[in-house]
Protein backbone atom coordinates (compact mmCIF):
# COMPACT_ATOMS: atom_id res chain seq x y z
CA UNK A 1 0.00 0.00 0.00
CA UNK A 2 1.18 3.39 -1.15
CA UNK A 3 2.25 6.06 2.01
CA UNK A 4 0.00 8.97 1.66
CA UNK A 5 1.23 12.00 3.03
CA UNK A 6 -1.69 14.41 4.12
CA UNK A 7 -1.36 17.91 4.91
CA UNK A 8 -3.70 19.00 8.38
CA UNK A 9 -3.70 22.74 8.25
CA UNK A 10 -4.88 25.12 11.21
CA UNK A 11 -8.21 25.44 9.41
CA UNK A 12 -9.48 21.75 10.46
CA UNK A 13 -10.48 20.99 14.18
CA UNK A 14 -9.16 18.35 15.96
CA UNK A 15 -11.91 16.10 15.97
CA UNK A 16 -11.46 16.55 12.02
CA UNK A 17 -7.77 16.00 11.92
CA UNK A 18 -8.64 12.88 14.51
CA UNK A 19 -11.16 11.71 12.43
CA UNK A 20 -9.15 12.27 8.92
CA UNK A 21 -6.20 10.48 10.03
CA UNK A 22 -8.26 7.48 11.25
CA UNK A 23 -9.49 7.87 8.06
CA UNK A 24 -6.40 7.33 6.16
CA UNK A 25 -4.75 5.11 8.47
CA UNK A 26 -7.32 2.35 7.58
CA UNK A 27 -6.51 2.72 4.01
CA UNK A 28 -8.89 3.60 1.11
CA UNK A 29 -12.68 2.44 1.33
CA UNK A 30 -13.90 0.20 -0.50
CA UNK A 31 -14.78 1.06 -4.00
CA UNK A 32 -14.35 -2.43 -5.81
CA UNK A 33 -17.15 -4.25 -4.62
CA UNK A 34 -20.46 -6.11 -6.83
CA UNK A 35 -23.67 -4.14 -7.67
CA UNK A 36 -26.69 -5.15 -5.65
CA UNK A 37 -29.40 -6.43 -8.60
CA UNK A 38 -31.50 -3.41 -8.14
CA UNK A 39 -27.94 -1.54 -9.12
CA UNK A 40 -27.19 -3.86 -11.66
CA UNK A 41 -30.40 -3.10 -13.19
CA UNK A 42 -30.18 0.46 -12.89
CA UNK A 43 -26.99 0.24 -14.95
CA UNK A 44 -28.22 -1.95 -17.21
CA UNK A 45 -31.07 0.83 -17.78
CA UNK A 46 -28.89 3.50 -17.75
CA UNK A 47 -26.44 1.97 -20.26
CA UNK A 48 -29.13 0.76 -22.68
CA UNK A 49 -30.95 4.82 -23.36
CA UNK A 50 -29.02 6.24 -26.14
CA UNK A 51 -26.31 8.89 -25.48
CA UNK A 52 -28.91 11.24 -27.21
CA UNK A 53 -31.69 10.76 -24.16
CA UNK A 54 -29.77 10.84 -21.32
CA UNK A 55 -29.81 14.84 -21.29
CA UNK A 56 -33.18 15.52 -21.75
CA UNK A 57 -33.77 12.93 -18.98
CA UNK A 58 -31.90 14.31 -16.55
CA UNK A 59 -33.03 17.63 -17.09
CA UNK A 60 -37.08 16.35 -16.78
CA UNK A 61 -35.63 14.74 -13.46
CA UNK A 62 -34.09 17.82 -12.39
CA UNK A 63 -37.10 19.67 -13.40
CA UNK A 64 -39.57 17.05 -10.74
CA UNK A 65 -37.19 17.34 -8.28
CA UNK A 66 -37.10 20.96 -8.43
CA UNK A 67 -40.96 21.27 -8.78
CA UNK A 68 -41.18 18.57 -5.60
CA UNK A 69 -38.43 19.61 -3.06
CA UNK A 70 -37.99 23.51 -1.91
CA UNK A 71 -34.76 23.08 0.26
CA UNK A 72 -35.25 26.62 1.68
CA UNK A 73 -38.78 25.70 2.85
CA UNK A 74 -37.12 22.42 4.46
CA UNK A 75 -34.92 24.56 5.99
CA UNK A 76 -37.19 27.06 7.84
CA UNK A 77 -38.93 23.34 8.62
CA UNK A 78 -35.73 22.64 10.40
CA UNK A 79 -35.40 19.36 8.58
CA UNK A 80 -32.34 20.73 6.48
CA UNK A 81 -29.70 21.37 8.66
CA UNK A 82 -27.24 22.50 6.06
CA UNK A 83 -26.57 23.03 2.37
CA UNK A 84 -22.94 21.57 1.71
CA UNK A 85 -21.38 21.96 -1.86
CA UNK A 86 -20.08 18.07 -2.90
CA UNK A 87 -16.41 19.12 -3.30
CA UNK A 88 -16.94 19.30 0.80
CA UNK A 89 -19.22 16.95 1.81
CA UNK A 90 -16.50 14.48 2.96
CA UNK A 91 -14.62 16.80 5.29
CA UNK A 92 -18.44 17.84 6.96
CA UNK A 93 -19.44 14.59 7.35
CA UNK A 94 -16.04 13.71 8.82
CA UNK A 95 -16.75 16.85 11.60
CA UNK A 96 -20.33 15.52 12.06
CA UNK A 97 -19.49 12.18 12.63
CA UNK A 98 -16.57 13.15 14.95
CA UNK A 99 -18.49 15.31 16.84
CA UNK A 100 -21.51 12.67 17.41
CA UNK A 101 -18.58 10.01 18.21
CA UNK A 102 -17.70 12.55 21.44
CA UNK A 103 -21.47 13.76 22.17
CA UNK A 104 -22.22 13.34 26.03
CA UNK A 105 -25.22 12.38 26.80
CA UNK A 106 -26.58 13.41 29.68
CA UNK A 107 -30.03 12.72 31.54
CA UNK A 108 -31.51 14.27 34.21
CA UNK A 109 -32.41 11.88 37.26
CA UNK A 110 -36.06 10.95 37.39
CA UNK A 111 -37.93 12.71 40.22
CA UNK A 112 -40.81 10.13 39.92
CA UNK A 113 -39.90 6.32 39.14
CA UNK A 114 -41.61 3.95 37.25
CA UNK A 115 -43.33 1.60 39.46
CA UNK A 116 -43.41 -1.75 38.97
CA UNK A 117 -46.86 -2.87 38.29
Amino acid sequence: MDTKTVNITAERTDAEALALAQLLKRGTMETEREPSADERAGMDWWNSLPESERAAYVKQKRDEYAEDVDIYKLASEMLVDDIVAGNALRAELIKRLAYAETKAHEFPARRNGVYPV
